[in-house]
């Protein structure tokens, strides 16, 4: 198991974190031990994905398998 440090500048992504949790794919702790650092390239992609979800610019895992079929081909 990976323990990463999220600071949550969406109020929506908090609710999803925890809705993931409630799905039991991810651990919600509130320690600090073993907390890693993102840098700020990281934190800007994790931004550009929020927007990408807020703008429905998103693939199904379905979508993904056919395109990466259709490239291998």
């Amino acid at each position: 198991m990976k323990t990463i440090k999220i600071d949550i500048l969406n109020p929506k992504v908090e609710e999803l974190l925890h809705s993931l949790a409630d799905l039991q794919l991810i651990n919600i702790s509130e320690s600090e031990e073993n907390v890693i650092d993102l840098s700020p390239e990281q934190k800007e992609m994790l931004i550009m994905s929020e927007k990408d979800v807020e703008y429905g610019n998103i693939l199904s895992e379905e979508e993904l398998d056919e395109m990466d079929k259709a490239w291998l081909h």
